[in-house]
């Protein structure tokens, strides 16, 4: 099959910034997905590692991998939204460099959503694993909302979802209504909720997806540099107000009635002064005591992560005893 003519059905697309750890692991986690008609576009943001050879390892052995390589740091936000302008396919795929997935995972989710074509994300279940890729708890379950109202599944969206079902599988078509990705707090989130006015997302129910939690994680000066902004104390506030009106802005593009309109400006107001308080508190907190925060960050994850265990052990109990099956589980 000659791979320059040849339209895959699904793009990859892996953001990479000095991954060399993760990003062997990463990719050939990728390539042993049983569906396989897909292109991985490698997109790196200046690296300073071996990011580029073990990328080009890939490129030579299989011509589905193609590489790129940025000419100075773009940023995060620029690196994720030049794969989507990149992509081939019907179907995208963020991979990020140091998530990992179960072989089914893209079979799963083209096949939920060439079967819902009104359904503009799928996503599944996931673990979390830590650096040294061991599973350490399962991530809170994720609601699909393909049965609910405009109103429900973009209160759902903002109230319930993980920023990490950004990793599921996408309509392109859809997700490019979505760009540019705006350097705010959370511009997946912002993402999410616009495509929530779009469509609704349908959800695998096993856990196929294994986020990797970082050791940074609570580390807002990171999280900021990510952004290629400076850790101060107006940005965070900031941050949130552009999330805010952005989250608006979408409502009045993309919802047609009035009544529809004002009900979800006031749903993403509500999130909105939360994310304010929340989001500034602990940035600056992280700023001021960073290794503490962190520290309580990763105590409350795993907290979270503990809970989840249990309530997914109880459904299945109930399911055992019931004689109905459960959500399955396919390790990497």
């Amino acid at each position: 099959m000659n791979q320059t003519t040849h339209r895959p059905l699904v793009t990859i697309g892996v953001p990479v910034y000095n991954g060399e750890r993760f990003l062997r692991g990463t990719l050939e986690g990728l390539l042993r997905q049983k569906f396989s008609d897909f292109e991985i576009l490698i997109s790196d943001n200046a690296s300073t590692d071996g990011t580029e050879a073990v990328a080009r390892e890939f490129v030579a052995a299989d011509p589905r991998v193609s590489y790129q390589r940025n000419e100075e740091n773009l940023g995060a936000m620029r690196n994720f939204e030049l794969l989507v302008e990149r992509a081939r396919g019907t179907y995208f795929i963020w991979a990020s460099a140091h998530d990992r997935w179960a072989p089914r995972l893209l079979s799963e989710c083209v096949a939920a959503l060439e079967s819902q074509p009104e359904a503009v994300l799928c996503y599944s279940q996931s673990y979390s694993i830590n650096e040294a890729g061991q599973v350490t708890g399962l991530m809170p379950e994720q609601p699909g909302t393909v049965a609910l109202s405009l109103r429900a599944r973009y209160r759902t969206t903002i109230w319930r979802l993980h920023s990490h079902v950004i990793y599921g599988l996408h309509r392109l078509s859809a997700l490019r209504q979505t760009l540019p990705i705006h350097k705010v707090m959370g511009g997946d989130d912002v993402i999410l909720a616009e495509l929530a006015l779009l469509g609704p997302f349908a959800c695998v129910a096993e856990r196929l997806f294994y986020f990797r939690m970082m050791n940074q994680v609570g580390d807002m000066r990171s999280y900021l540099g990510r952004l290629n902004l400076r850790a101060t104390w107006w940005n965070p506030p900031l941050l949130v107000v552009a999330q805010v009106r952005l989250n608006l802005a979408s409502i009045r593009r993309r919802v047609p009635t009035r009544g529809d309109r004002v009900r979800l400006s006031l749903s993403a107001l509500v999130r909105g002064v939360k994310l304010l308080v929340g989001f500034t508190v602990s940035t600056w907190a992280g700023m001021c005591c960073p290794r503490l925060f962190a520290r309580m960050i990763q105590a409350l994850l795993r907290r979270q992560a503990t809970r989840s265990a249990a309530a997914e052990a109880r459904r299945s109990q109930a399911s055992a005893a019931t004689g109905t099956p459960g959500g399955g589980e396919e390790r990497i």
